[in-house]
């Protein structure tokens, strides 16, 4: 497990080297916010494209360690070769290869993590929960932040945030030499142990470890569709799509919000950005405790009413102390976006498409959502910064609607073989 761990650390530490600062560095471009937010939007569309071929191949024909070393040597080269252009169109297209790399590099861990965790189970082996191997991904975001810091505040362009990505992502390559083997993992099985999701009379929901039926030869993208259209998953896959659109405009705008609507120099935007970053390492270890106190319906919607708040306080009050202190509701807001959702869909699959189902919800849900929510956040940006938090407030509260009045946890757990 040692290894997975690094490799959560790696790939969430090449995230931490540029999502504070990208914004920033593409402004210091002189590109516009509507431009901004179309550079931004093309994390979504490579979201659409990348993740659900490359999680069908883990599944079906390659390994995930495999997979893994090609999207770490990618990302890190796209993020040097951004260096070397300029003007709207080229920055466009490198980010472009950038995101069609990267943004397969969460739902291959996730899956690659699940898998490890279901040999261990098969073998009577202990199992460790999701959010504690996550959780060095989090510690991974917080490294460049320190980093960037000392380079910037020491005269080094917002450049420089270019060059330590891309050498996480060199170094992260080199890593999954020593990640586990996956394809003597058998093709049925029941999921990993981890976190239970609570049932409607408070009982664990029951591992589904029946094998898949003799001849069953559909494409494992089709097992994970069928599974992500039962009721209460697509009510969660309704509210997490809503979620995202505010979590992208979020993400695509805070750290403007930083440095052009309340005056943060930029050498500050990572380590605002990551106070809130170590206040979600004692959320994630605790995630255990509060699934078990709240289940997965009135977490989700907890978390989800804190990032409207969030959003509103940020929207109502513009100020430095303000922007600070919001970061206090970082963890919550993780929580419900990054860490609930793999664990929710692991729950509904087994090892013939556990990849896939990462793969299809990426697609589906957080892709089409970060499109949406990058691309509207620029135009309304354009016209007032301030204006994208409220909105994003507004879609926040429309999500945690659905959660609290709509979602309804199944009694038992569904079978996950047809």
């Amino acid at each position: 497990m040692r290894a997975i761990k690094i490799n959560y650390f790696l790939g969430y530490a090449l995230m931490g080297s540029v999502l504070p600062y990208l914004p920033v560095y593409l402004r210091a471009q002189d590109l516009t916010n509507t431009q901004v937010g179309y550079i931004l939007g093309m994390m979504g569309i490579a979201i659409l494209l990348s993740p659900v071929a490359l999680t069908l191949l883990a599944d079906a024909h390659l390994e995930g360690k495999t997979l893994l070393a090609a999207v770490f040597a990618a990302s890190g080269s796209a993020l040097a070769a951004m260096l070397l252009v300029d003007g709207f169109w080229p920055i466009f297209l490198v980010h472009a290869l950038f995101c069609l790399a990267f943004v397969s590099m969460m739902p291959l861990q996730d899956g690659l993590n699940f898998q490890v965790q279901a040999q261990r189970q098969s073998a009577g082996r202990m199992t460790v929960p999701y959010h504690r191997v996550r959780v060095w991904g989090t510690v991974g975001f917080i490294l460049p932040s320190l980093i960037l810091y000392l380079a910037l505040v020491n005269g080094a362009p917002i450049g420089a945030i270019l060059v330590v990505g891309g050498a996480f992502g060199l170094i992260g390559m080199l890593n999954t030499t020593a990640l586990p083997h996956t394809r003597s993992t058998p093709r049925g099985g029941g999921p990993a142990s981890d976190v239970p999701l609570p049932t409607n009379n408070n009982q664990p929901e029951a591992n589904n470890n029946k094998p898949l039926a003799n001849g069953n030869n559909r494409l494992p993208t089709i097992d994970a569709l069928h599974a992500m259209l039962r009721p209460h998953v697509l009510v969660f896959c309704a509210a997490m799509f809503l979620a995202h659109i505010a979590n992208s405009a979020y993400y695509a705008f805070y750290p403007l919000y930083l440095t052009e609507q309340v005056g943060v120099p930029n050498e500050w935007v990572g380590l605002i950005t990551n106070l809130g970053v170590a206040i979600e390492v004692f959320f994630m270890l605790g995630f255990g405790l509060l699934m078990a106190r709240f289940g997965i319906r009135w977490l989700m919607a907890i978390g989800i009413i804190a990032m409207a708040l969030r959003m509103l306080l940020l929207y109502t009050w513009p100020s430095v102390a303000m922007a600070v202190a919001t970061q206090l509701l970082h963890g919550l807001h993780v929580l419900v976006i990054h860490v609930a959702p793999p664990i929710f869909l692991n729950r509904q699959a087994d090892n013939r498409y556990r990849n896939s189902i990462h793969g299809l919800y990426a697609m589906t849900v957080y892709g089409v959502g970060r499109i949406i929510g990058a691309v509207l956040g620029g135009f309304i940006a354009d016209i007032s910064l301030l204006a994208v938090f409220g909105y994003s407030a507004l879609v926040c509260a429309a999500a945690a609607v659905l959660f609290a009045l709509f979602y309804r946890e199944p009694t038992a757990q569904p079978e996950v073989s047809r």
